[in-house]
């Protein structure tokens, strides 16, 4: 009977250490901010191309879609660690890295759905007058936002997506990055 006991205190036990284990595994992996879909350093040029099609070549890294509201750039990687800068991650080919969209019609700010709390904000100072740049690097996106006196016309220029602050184990080591992508790992 004791050992019936015994057998069944460990068995709770281990089902208890495989739920935590699992929990702490989901909490720990957080992802990028997605863009229709498209999670950086997750999806592949292939679902990428499913969800969108074939896009124009820029190069064998960066293909550009064309759509009614916007130019969506999206940039991928060309192996574990083998790119320089800013496309050095510890991902496979054909990963996607970075998305960038251009809004053609005009996005405001208001309609994104996005929490501003979460950003941090920055002015374009003397260089671009009434221009503001959000950043978040916990969520992984960035906006450059011309503002208006009225703030339900504050006009978003540019969207970013990149990796998330949860995501920078996968950054490679001895890396050089460009000033745009030391921006990406402040913490915010």
């Amino acid at each position: 009977m004791e050992k019936l006991l015994k057998l069944c205190i460990m068995e709770k036990l281990l089902k208890l250490s495989l739920v935590l284990i699992v929990v702490i595994y989901c909490s720990a992996t957080a992802v990028a901010k997605e863009w229709n879909g498209i999670v950086p350093l997750v999806s592949t040029k292939a679902e990428v191309e499913k969800l969108l099609g074939n896009g124009s070549p820029l190069d064998d890294k960066i293909s550009e879609y064309h759509f009614e509201k916007s130019k969506v750039t999206v940039y991928y990687s060309q192996g574990p660690c083998t790119s320089v800068g800013d496309h050095a991650w510890n991902v496979p080919k054909n990963t996607v890295v970075y998305i960038v969209v251009s809004p053609i019609k005009k996005i405001f700010l208001h309609n994104l759905g996005v929490t501003l709390s979460e950003f941090s904000r920055s002015s374009g100072g003397a260089d671009l007058p009434g221009t503001a740049f959000y950043l978040s690097t916990r969520i992984g996106m960035s906006m450059n936002v011309e503002e208006r006196i009225s703030p339900d016309k504050h006009t978003v220029t540019l969207i970013h997506y990149f990796p998330s602050k949860d995501q920078l184990e996968l950054r490679c080591k001895n890396t050089v990055r460009p000033q745009i992508a030391r921006s990406h790992t402040e913490v915010v």
